[in-house]
């Protein structure tokens, strides 16, 4: 409840398009947000490192923010094939 309330109090609204790089971008406009894309047991991997988190990675940190993968900075993340997957965190 104290989370919710945070929001509220700071102007954060809930955002789901089910595309990442529109709520990315209206993070980017906003100046302030969060973007998850988490996995689980039944809920495996979708976004590619090399050609989708990397990248927006990149520029989420450039523009002042953070990225992560769970453990680390995904900038930091070694790619080893074109088609590796990863959660995200923005």
């Amino acid at each position: 409840a104290k989370l919710l309330d945070f929001w509220r109090t700071n102007a954060y609204t809930l955002r789901y398009t089910g595309g990442m790089v529109p709520d990315v971008n209206q993070i980017l406009i906003k100046g302030k947000g969060i973007f998850v894309n988490p996995v689980s047991k039944s809920h495996k991997a979708k976004l590619r490192l090399l050609y989708e988190a990397i990248p927006v990675a990149y520029i989420v940190e450039k523009a002042g923010g953070a990225s992560s993968e769970g453990d680390r900075s995904l900038l930091e993340v070694k790619i080893n094939s074109t088609q590796d997957r990863t959660q995200v965190a923005y």
